[in-house]
């Protein structure tokens, strides 16, 4: 392979969409690696918000702009609300310090956060029980944080 680059993604968003290869089943070319795509992720996440928030009908989600591949999963998590009856709006933060002014100004029956270092899987556990809600135990198994 003198002389050639190789590519090795390492979960990136659509390599066929970005034009980094020309298909799945036969990229082409020197490039190897791991693609994450959300076409199975981002439904069974809006399914478990769902269980959560029956009532959702309006959920913003929370993307790292310094991401490229969340333009990807903003369109993805758009068609798949829309086939949960759902509107999704996506809120681009690029620091944390961003985060809370995003929420803020938002009208959302729910916030969803794509997954990202800046975001971990968290539940405030007084805030659901402020807002009427209970957090099902295999969620909360599932947290990286809870807090009481």
């Amino acid at each position: 392979m003198e002389g050639q680059n190789l590519v090795v993604m390492a979960g990136g968003g659509d390599p066929v969409a970005s034009g980094l290869v020309k298909s799945l089943a036969r990229p082409g070319g020197n490039v190897t690696g791991v693609s994450l795509l959300g076409q199975e992720l981002v439904p069974k996440a809006l399914s478990l918000l769902r269980e959560v928030v029956p009532r959702a009908k309006r959920v913003n989600l929370l993307a790292n702009a310094a991401n490229p591949a969340n333009a990807f999963f903003g369109r993805v998590t758009a068609e798949a609300g829309q086939a949960l009856g759902v509107e999704s709006r996506l809120l681009e933060v690029r620091r944390p310090d961003e985060l809370e002014p995003a929420i803020k100004g938002t009208q959302a029956d729910a916030l969803l956060a794509l997954a990202d270092p800046m975001f971990s899987l968290m539940f405030n556990l007084r805030t659901a029980r402020a807002l009427g809600l209970t957090i099902p135990p295999s969620l909360l198994h599932r947290a990286d944080q809870v807090f009481q």
